[in-house]
């Protein structure tokens, strides 16, 4: 399994492993989107194919593949294989290429911390499912960090970045935007002095990645840790 952040993205993949003859390539990623204010989504991709030959394997060229994701956001999850939390996607023959994608979304509340699951499988009527998706804990909260534009800006195309350090009244690290971020605009608005960052907090074992949406503010504010 690999964990992926960068590109605007936070992508959490897995690869499937060889079965005798056949060989899966299929990868499993989620992307995460936040509104802002209290919405997030999740999107879960599955997509590859399978190689290989069916020479001398019984009723193998009569079997299919069938995407199952997991997208659940809060709660709880059975990850038990035959379990109805499993959500059908597209099929296909045995040696077609797949590709499926799962939307979710879920209500979180500045200051709550919510477990997620999210990925996904490529299930054989032949073998069954060719590999269990072992989930890592996934945990998603909202923070708040207020800014103040001490980096200046540059303008690229019709982009204006803006950078933005930390600007605490309470006088706490905070969890994100630190030690800076930046925002864009289009290139002919100017940089505001002050900017309340209001970050999606994506936790994945020791690592984590924020997310920001951006508010113009008056002044330094409090963050959350």
């Amino acid at each position: 399994m690999r964990i992926l952040f960068g590109g605007g993205a936070f992508a959490i993949l897995i690869s499937f492993v060889s079965v005798g003859q056949m060989n899966p390539q299929y990868d499993t990623y989620t992307t995460w989107s936040y509104d802002g204010n209290t919405t997030v989504t999740a999107t879960v991709v599955v997509e590859g194919t399978t190689t290989g030959s069916c020479n001398g394997i019984p009723g193998c060229s009569s079997a299919t593949h069938t995407i199952k994701f997991a997208n659940q956001i809060g709660g709880s999850f059975n990850p038990n294989p035959s379990s109805a939390d499993w959500i059908t996607g597209p099929s296909g023959s045995v040696f077609s290429y797949l590709s499926g994608t799962h939307t979710g979304s879920a209500t979180i509340s500045p200051g709550q911390q919510i477990q997620a699951w999210e990925g996904g499988q490529v299930w054989c009527t032949f073998l069954g499912a060719p590999s269990f998706y072992n989930f890592p804990s996934i945990y998603i909260s909202l923070k708040t960090t207020y800014g103040q534009n001490t980096l200046g800006s540059q303008v690229i195309g019709n982009t204006r970045f803006c950078g933005y350090t930390p600007a605490c009244s309470n006088n706490v690290i905070p969890a994100c935007g630190n030690p800076s971020w930046t925002d864009s605009r289009p290139s002919y608005l100017q940089c505001t002095q002050y900017l309340k960052g209001n970050f999606l907090k994506v936790t994945v074992g020791g690592s984590y990645v924020c997310f920001a949406f951006d508010t113009d503010a008056f002044g330094p504010g409090p963050c959350d840790p």
